[in-house]
């Protein structure tokens, strides 16, 4: 049991610093910096003297790196900050409704965003809050949600958890929060704009942009910050 949670403190820690170097590579070098070339260079030199059972786990920890900065250069470029830490939650059964309902206490509730969903955001009590980091000014408000699906990939995965700043300005190559009519809510960068119009686009090529009516109705608000699911 030891041997084990030895093991799992050692992979959380290896995990934070991978994060953290993925932030220093983004805050201080250019996106071309970090070119295929940069990128082999740093591969051979872990892979270097390895067995070869070293050398599949270095690969897997490589791959996962690279996912995470691929994932933090593109949010960063839209506008979308990376949580450091996990999401501090709390239930309303144990503080009680009224008790959460607080300045930095963000309803989190029971909705995946980026698939139609058959319910409106708001028609329900929530359960389930989370505490808005310190980075962040309270006195605003925001709403949490969970992405599902994988068309903002490689950004957004399935799992992640979102945190929207409420509003109805929109602006290109942001990600918002958008209702999509007769579908649901879905989890978007916004392209092109006109007076009629918003292009909501996804990352993962596979997946098709398409327009909705330039409605402030169907805005719910801006994706400010993530916390990463894996």
């Amino acid at each position: 049991m030891e041997t084990t949670e030895l093991t799992g403190d050692r992979q959380e820690r290896r995990e934070r610093e991978m994060d953290a170097l993925a932030r220093l590579a983004v805050t201080t070098s250019t996106v071309d910096a970090m070119s295929g070339e940069f990128h082999e260079w740093l591969a051979r030199d872990a892979r270097a003297g390895q067995r070869s059972g070293e050398r599949r786990a270095t690969e897997a920890r490589a791959e996962r790196f690279a996912r995470r900065m691929q994932a933090l250069v593109l949010s960063t470029q839209l506008g979308v900050a990376a949580a450091h830490e996990h999401p501090i939650v709390h239930d309303a059964r144990d503080h009680g409704q009224a008790g959460l309902v607080r300045e930095r206490f963000v309803p989190w509730p029971e909705l995946g965003v980026a698939a139609g969903v058959g319910r409106e955001l708001w028609d329900e009590p929530c359960e389930r809050w989370i505490e808005l980091p310190a980075t962040l000014a309270a006195g605003h408000k925001y709403v949490a949600l969970t992405v599902s699906g994988s068309s903002m990939e490689p950004a957004l995965h399935a799992g992640d958890v979102v945190l929207v700043s409420v509003g109805t300005s929109v602006r290109r190559d942001s990600i918002v929060v958008a209702r999509r009519p007769e579908e649901g809510y879905v989890v978007k960068a916004v392209g092109r704009l006109s007076r009629r119009a918003i292009e909501l686009r996804s990352l993962n090529p596979e997946f098709a942009a398409f327009s909705i009516p330039r409605d402030d109705t169907l805005i719910v608000g801006t994706v400010v910050m993530r916390w990463c699911s894996h």
